[in-house]
This record gives structure tokens, sequence and C-alpha cells, in this order.
């Protein structure tokens, strides 16, 4: 029996509470990590837990350490006397047992400010864009020895179709990272809000840094909203100050962020060049005592390209720790990767496919074609991926043929040749877009704008389902508009068609149809997808009023459509 005196706030309140017994041996001295538990309905009022203390700048405490400094060395029953404690329960006070109370869980808690799927290894980016082996290996060497030297801020930057993010996946994967973000506008969802970049990366740090995630822990508890606030307070709060105040211990290796797409960011151009001037203020600033390498890819888009011109001039006293680096479309390296990897695919397809070349077809593809694919290319990955996809799908040899005749023609054509890959690209989606059935291609071109449409925000998701039925489309009559699009889109199966949507497999496809300068007669027209849009709205809204008025579940006749009670709600 253990007898103590009662202190100034008491912690019994009525009858002498029944403890449980822990089987702790009789010698057993208390510590200052014992609570006790014991039954009942008012368990909850017989013992007052103090608030976890967050420790001030300059020493590392923990949430632990805060709990104990109030209660004492002598536990929570310290300095009690006139009543008796029976069949006693010692329970060590941690982080998880209070938290388990007061119902605080950071990484549940992190996830509604966290982009989802936009982690390297993530379900949705599966299967990744990545080089293929033996290719992109000089850059890659070079990113990896800067990220092991002195360099704190890495900036990768090339035009559309150069390989970026495939670069990045393979620098994600062959390199310990503490955190990753892979932008991308045209995803289902889309992987695009700036307001989340900073919290989706800290959600990544703390469920792997246990001392990380003890500090998101103890400030969320103080305040809720802690991750509700602008983008320079997150940062601040997030990747500044856990580290300047001594509060999470960085340990001896680096801590290497990659940021893939900064380009494809929603919002604004502000936001973008903000996170740049954030992350490379903070290395100016705060070097010595944050642990983070940060690298990111982008196109060079004009605002992006001044932003890294002022951080070039903020840089000049400290140049080691900042290194940029333009992956041009012809170089001799890039030039080389694509024939590697145009020789490998088309031996793949040939092993794939041995019914579909006679024996008398004993090379393919011949020299002659091999190097007319590969120079057209000229090291843009983009144009030699899309002619694989494209060729692979259905009789490689002739769609292989096929490519070579628009090559040719664009070889005659000096004018049009001399505008570089880029324009050979558009020729290659020309013709992918123009083997849709003519009968068949508005439906096309509305599916692929309603995916363009949900991507940058719309009220709507675009799973092919809704889509269907907010178009108005029997769901085989958008598998035959789609049927053609395997190249340069990913279409879910029937079966996941409820779940998923439309995914382009590389925003330059994009790029193509929403230019009319550069589509034409293939141009998706946004303004007018939105219209249209909208109209589809207000006639299902009206077809379920019509079909609540009566009591009846509308006929579908074989299009994926909802009933009249529930379709108000997936609207709004």
């Amino acid at each position: 029996m253990i007898m103590a005196t009662a202190p100034a706030t008491p912690l019994i309140k009525g009858a002498q509470p029944q403890l449980k017994s822990t089987g702790q041996p009789s010698g057993a001295t208390s510590t200052s990590s014992l609570v006790e538990t014991w039954e009942g309905e008012e368990a909850r009022d017989w013992l007052e837990v103090p608030t976890p203390v967050v420790s001030q700048a300059g020493s590392r405490k923990s949430l632990r350490q805060g709990y104990h400094s109030q209660t004492g060395s002598g536990g929570v029953l310290a300095g009690a006397h006139n009543f008796s404690v029976s069949q006693m329960n010692a329970v060590e006070v941690t982080t998880q047992n209070i938290h388990n109370n007061i119902g605080v869980n950071p990484l549940k808690d992190m996830l509604p400010h966290a982009i989802p799927g936009a982690e390297f290894n993530s379900a949705a980016r599966d299967p990744p864009p990545k080089c293929h082996p033996d290719t992109r290996t000089r850059i890659r060497a070079n990113i990896q020895n800067r990220i092991d030297s002195a360099t704190r801020l890495i900036w990768i930057h090339g035009p559309a179709g150069v390989g970026k993010s495939a670069i990045m996946q393979t620098i994600a994967e062959t390199v310990s990272t503490s955190a990753t973000l892979f932008f991308s506008r045209c995803s289902d969802p889309p992987r695009n809000d700036s307001k989340k970049v900073f919290t989706t990366l800290a959600y990544r740090v703390a469920a792997d840094n246990a001392d990380y995630r003890e500090y998101i822990e103890q400030r969320m508890y103080q305040d809720p909203t802690f991750l509700a606030i602008s983008l320079a307070e997150q940062f601040s709060r997030l990747f500044v100050a856990p580290f300047i105040d001594n509060l999470v211990e960085p340990g001896p290796q680096r801590w290497v962020v990659l940021l893939d797409g900064l380009d494809e960011c929603r919002n604004d151009n502000n936001d973008q060049c903000r996170i740049v001037d954030l992350i490379g203020d903070s290395i100016l600033r705060h070097a010595g005592a944050t642990p983070f390498v940060w690298v990111i890819a982008s196109r060079p888009e004009a605002h992006l390209i001044n932003a890294l011109r002022k951080l070039k001039e903020k840089f000049r006293g400290r140049p080691t720790e900042f290194w940029e680096h333009s992956i041009p479309i012809d170089s001799d390296d890039a030039a080389q990767d694509v024939e590697r990897y145009l020789h490998t695919e088309f031996t793949k397809i040939r092993m794939d496919n041995p019914d579909a070349f006679p024996r008398s077809m004993s090379t393919w593809p011949s020299e002659g074609d091999f190097l007319k694919v590969a120079k057209a290319s000229s090291g843009l990955f983009v144009f030699a991926s899309t002619v694989i996809k494209y060729i692979s799908v259905d009789r490689p040899a002739s769609r292989l043929k096929l490519v070579i005749s628009l090559i040719d023609q664009c070889i005659l054509n000096s004018t049009r040749i001399s505008q570089g890959p880029f324009s050979l690209l558009d020729v290659l989606y020309t013709q992918i877009m123009s083997d849709i059935p003519e009968d068949l291609l508005l439906v096309a071109k509305s599916l692929l704008g309603y995916s363009r449409l949900t991507s940058e925000g719309s009220i709507l998701g675009g799973v092919l389902v809704p889509a269907c039925n907010v178009l108005g489309l029997y769901q085989d009559e958008a598998y035959d508009a789609l049927r053609k699009l395997h190249s340069v889109v990913s279409c879910p199966s029937s079966s996941d068609a409820h779940d998923h949507g439309i995914k382009f497999f590389h925003t330059s496809f994009s790029d193509f149809l929403f230019d009319r300068s550069r589509s034409r007669r293939y141009h998706v027209d946004l303004d007018q997808e939105r219209t249209n849009f909208w109209r589809c709205c207000i006639r299902i809204l009206n077809e379920s009023c019509r079909a609540k008025s009566s009591a009846l579940v509308p006929h579908c006749d074989g299009k994926a459509c909802f009933g009249p009670l529930n379709i108000t709600a997936f609207l709004f």
C-alpha cells in the first residue's frame, strides 16, 4: 500500500478509486513517469494531467521532458497525504499516452494539408517515368556529386520532353531522400496546389523522422491551425524554426528534398517564384543550421528564369552552395541516349510481336529507318517515346512506315524541319488525332477537354464514368473515341472507370491540344468546353428534378448515369 499526502489541487474526488495491479515488484521505486489509472466512468476527473510544455528557443526539450518538468521528480502524487492507494497500475507517460487522450495524431492531422499521390513511389504515378538503363548517366552523376558536396540548392531546367521527370525519378530511387514532390497539372486528381507544397513535404519528413514528428505534434496540440497559414509562415515553421531553435536534431546526413515540375504549380506564377525565394533565402541565412539540400526541376518559363537570375546574384559570394544545369535538346549525350532507348524498345517490340514480322523481314527496323527516327528525335525523349508507344499499339511495321513517311514529308518541308523536334512532335500528334474516326472526334475532344477542366480544380473529379454521365455519353461510345489515343493518354479499364479517369502521358500533348496554332482542326477550345460542361450540369439537374417529382429513377439506356436523389450532392 502507498501512503501519500494530498497536493494543493486534489486528485481524488469522492470515493477511493480501484486501481489495477501491474505485478510490480515490491521493491520497485516510484519514478517521474508514473501515472495511476483506474476503472469507472469518472476516471478522467480523478487525474489532472498538466499541459505539455513546448520548449523555448535554444534548448531541445521533448514533450516527455516538458511533462516531467511540471510534475516534478516525485511523480504526479508527489506531496500527497491522508489517503491510500491499493492495487496500483503503473503506466509510463509517453507522447503516445498523452495524445491518445487529447486526440492529436500528427500524420493524420497533416494529411488534409498534403497533395495526394505526389511521392516518387506513389501508386498514382505508377508506372513513373524513369531513365532508361545506361542513359543520362553524366547528369545523374553530376547531381549525385552536388548532393554529396557543399551544394544546398540544385536547379535543373529544360524544355518539355527532354526527360527532366525521368531524371528526377531516377535520382529519387537511388538517393536517400527525406521528401519528394512530383507536380502534374494533367494527373487525376491534379498534383499542383502551390499552397500545399511545404505541408506535403513536411508530411513526408514527419513520417520518416520521429524527432520532427514530435515537433509537429507539440505545435499542433498547442495550435490546431498550425498549418493553415501563408506560404512564408509555413516554410518558417516547418523548415527553419525546428532547426535554428534546436528542437529537432538533424544528425550528420543531408536531408534531400526533390521538387519536380515546379512550373506546373497551380494558383499563379508569384507562388512559384515565392517558393524559390523562400528556399534560397533560408539557405543564405541559415545554411549552417538547416540540413536540407533542395533539388528543383522545371521548364525554363520566363518568370522562373528571372527568379533564377536573381538567385545567381544572391549566391555570387557563395558559388558552391547553388548549382544550376540546363538540359539542351540536341546535345550529343541526349542523342546517344535516345539511340540507346530506341534500340532497346525496337528490339522489345519485335520480340513481343513475332507474328507481325515475316521471315523476309530479317532486320527491323532498317538502319536507314532507325537513323531517321533517331535524328528526328534530336535528343527529345518525348518524341522517341511517343513513336514507340504509337507503333507498339497495333501493326508495328505498318505504323513505323507511316511515321517514316511523316518524317520524310517534314524533311521535304525545310521550313518545318528547321523549327526543331517540337514541330515534328506536332506532326506526330496530328497524325495520332487523325486516326480517330470522324464521327467520334467531337466526343474525344470533349473528353480530353473535360479532363483538363477537372485538373484545373473543377467541382467534379476527372473520373471516366461521371465524365460520361455529365457529357451525356454512352460508355462504349467514350471508349471507341479514346481507342486510338493509347500512345498519348492512359484510359482506365471498364472495371476501373468508376474510380479513375483519363491521364495524359506527357504535358506536351495537352499543350498541343490547347494551342490552336499547333493543333489547328484538332484544337480543344477550353472556353467552349467549359460552357458545354455547365450546360450539361443544368441538363442533369433538370432531369433529376423531373425524376424526383415523379418518384421514378430515370432509365439510362446503357449510359453511366446517377439516380435522381444523389446527383445534386454529386454536383455540389
